[in-house]
């Protein structure tokens, strides 16, 4: 027969219930605006999409005059990842091109790893590549992109239609 539990063991347990009852998840699946995280765009026409929730990665770094902004997503088999450079802080604004300027670099560079493990990169003088930051907060980075990336051997490849929404890492 079971015994009723006492009363002083009663408001521990209900304090247990009430504190699990109410921590979300470490993997959370929204961003601003509500938005799930994710990292996609198509290749050449063809959708690629990232969701998985540990490769959704956003991070900001300076070293002297130079300011970086990293954004990543990635899965077994293929990976993205967006880096704007600039002289001032990474905000919301759109980065385009890559050059030097004031002694730092300044644009965007695009890096593309296909399936088949081939590994494309925008970059240098002439690139079309665009990346646009639409919103920032403590916790996530949202935005589109854009641009052709190329490897000597291989067809270019147009990067279109690209949109993120990623984790805040710092």
């Amino acid at each position: 027969m079971l015994r009723p539990l006492p009363r002083r063991a009663l408001a521990p347990l209900v304090l247990a219930l009430a504190f699990l009852a109410g921590c979300s998840s470490s993997n959370s699946t929204t961003g601003p605006s509500g938005d799930s995280y994710y990292l996609r765009f198509k290749a050449n026409g063809t959708q690629v999409q990232f969701t998985n929730d540990a490769s959704l990665q956003g991070a900001f770094s300076r070293s002297g005059i130079q300011y970086n902004g990293l954004f990543t997503g990635f899965d077994a088999a293929s990976n993205m990842s967006l880096q704007v450079f600039d002289e001032a802080a990474i905000t919301q604004k759109s980065y385009s091109g890559f050059d030097i300027s004031r002694g730092a670099l300044r644009g965007v560079l695009l890096t593309y790893q296909d399936t088949g493990g081939v590994v494309y990169g925008s970059g240098g003088n002439g690139t079309d590549a665009v990346v646009t930051i639409t919103e920032m907060s403590q916790t996530a980075v949202k935005g589109t992109f854009s641009g052709t990336v190329k490897v000597n051997g291989h067809p270019n490849v147009a990067i279109t239609a690209g949109e993120f929404v990623v984790h805040r890492a710092n």
